[in-house]
């Protein structure tokens, strides 16, 4: 979504930075030492990241399908969509880690700051249709629909997602799962149980 790569960022001239903090704006990140340097070129890492993602949607289309698929191949290719998903957003903490070739703490900072955005920006959205966001995690928004009915609720979850993902051009929320009931305790300490509906209109609970 804004293109985040060491060929379309670069860092802000010290004298920059330094004049910045002269003008005392409030909480200057490691995220606000950079600048765009191009918009419209495709940067390496958001070309590479595309990929990624783009194999693992094509793998995850054959699990959804289930075209003459054995049990062991569906398994293969779970573990192959979520190798794909891990490979991808470990790029992101080789950009935070000191010790990778990658290292560029402004970028990641960077990326961490655009995330909470959306997320916050999605929380909103939710909240003005009239729905009450329970809980927000790393890149997920848990929400109350206020029905237990299932199909209703996919319903409202599907009308959720595409407001949001209407507001951007690459960034793509989708909808995880239904979560019958839930026990939050604390920030990143919570249990679901959840639900999901099968071709025989019967319900499996997980």
């Amino acid at each position: 979504e804004f293109n985040v790569c060491f060929t379309t960022y670069m860092k802000k001239p010290v004298q920059s930075r330094s004049n910045n903090n002269n003008n005392a704006e409030p909480e200057q990140t490691e995220a606000d030492d950079i600048v765009a340097l191009d918009d419209t070129t495709k940067g390496i890492l958001p070309l590479e990241i595309y990929k990624l993602v783009e194999r693992r949607r094509e793998v995850k289309k054959l699990i959804k399908e289930k075209k003459n698929l054995t049990d062991e191949q569906l398994v293969q290719y779970d573990i192959r969509q979520k190798a794909y998903k891990l490979t991808a957003n470990s790029l992101y903490g080789c950009l935070g880690f000191k010790h990778s070739r990658f290292f560029c703490k402004q970028l990641a900072a960077f990326i961490t700051c655009k995330g909470r955005e959306i997320l916050m920006q999605a929380k909103n959205i939710v909240e003005r249709m009239n729905y009450d966001v329970i809980y927000g995690d790393t890149d997920s928004i848990m929400i109350n629909t206020n029905s237990i009915d299932y199909d209703q609720v996919m319903a409202i979850g599907a009308k959720i997602r595409n407001e949001i993902n209407r507001q951007y051009k690459s960034v793509e929320i989708g909808i995880d799962g239904v979560f019958k009931c839930m026990l939050l305790l604390k920030k990143k300490k919570y249990a679901a149980l959840i639900v999901e509906k099968t071709p025989t209109q019967e319900f499996i609970y997980k």
